[in-house]
């Protein structure tokens, strides 16, 4: 009987200790909570938590792209243009990412979005749909400037980002054709008058 018992308690001792075992990949790193409270980072490897009393949740260190939809702005002249976009960032501090930010594509994505509205508003559209680089260097700033220098950092860094399309509206392409169109015929024409006379 009293082996029964000690064989029962050895085999709740090795079930809680194997139970504890975590294996975090290369690419990751685990911020664990002990009773809720930030207790540490682990790093990649075999790990062992203590089962009911530490949490760990998993962050992925490897760049990760962040698409932005397009999305209507209004530019200095008063043009609506529609731009999308990606962003491209890595996590490099997971505790930071982990407890200073809730949902942090959803904030990085509205930031990137609001940030790009501002860069768009103080450009006309001429310089807007040339500078596509120069847009996609101040927004790369602007985003580096927020998660980096806020009194809690996200703990990401913003290593690029890229400008896929900038459109004009189809009202807008439409006029611009028909100016083109009416200058095409009086080059036509005053052609066709020289050669005449």
């Amino acid at each position: 009987m009293a082996i029964g018992i000690v064989l029962v308690l050895l085999l709740l001792v090795v079930v809680f200790i194997i139970s504890g075992f975590r294996i975090i990949n290369a690419y990751e790193r685990a911020v664990r909570l002990r009773l809720g409270k930030y207790h540490d980072t682990l790093s990649e490897g075999l790990k062992w938590i203590i089962p009911l009393v530490d949490q760990i949740k998993r962050i992925d260190m490897r760049q990760t792209t962040l698409g932005l939809p397009a999305q209507k702005v209004l530019s200095k002249d008063n043009i609506n243009l529609a731009i999308d976009g990606v962003v491209f960032y890595v996590v490099d501090n997971a505790r930071d990412s982990f407890l200073n930010v809730e949902n942090l594509r959803r904030q990085l994505e509205n930031k990137a979005s609001s940030e790009l509205k501002e860069i768009i508003g103080g450009l006309d559209m001429n310089a807007s749909l040339t500078g596509r680089e120069k847009i996609a260097e101040e927004l790369r700033d602007r985003l580096n400037r927020t998660v980096q220098e806020d009194d809690k950092p996200w703990g990401i860094t913003v290593k690029a980002v890229q400008i896929n399309d900038i459109s004009l509206p189809e009202e807008l392409i439409r006029a611009m054709a028909a100016i083109a169109e009416a200058q095409r015929e009086r080059d036509q024409r005053e052609n066709t008058d020289e050669n005449v006379l």
